[in-house]
């Protein structure tokens, strides 16, 4: 998924996601660690747009990172 897509069903229940429930725009990662080295580079940042489900109400978010890669 893109940054700028619209997730287009809920990963639990695949409804149809319509509503947006919060954006607060750009942010970078919460829970990167970052080594001393990495202090003064740029990091790369995703939307903090969140969607919900109209069924379920699962709160979901439309960029996501894996683990290994937040955790590194």
């Amino acid at each position: 998924m893109t940054a700028n897509s619209t997730p287009s069903h809920c990963r639990f229940c695949n409804n149809k996601l319509k509503h947006v429930f919060v954006d607060v725009g750009m942010s970078p990662l919460s829970n990167r660690f970052i080594s001393g080295d990495e202090l003064n580079k740029a990091e790369t940042f995703y939307p903090l747009k969140t969607w919900i489900c109209d069924q379920c109400l699962l709160v979901q978010l439309e960029e996501f990172e894996s683990p290994a890669e937040i955790f590194q």
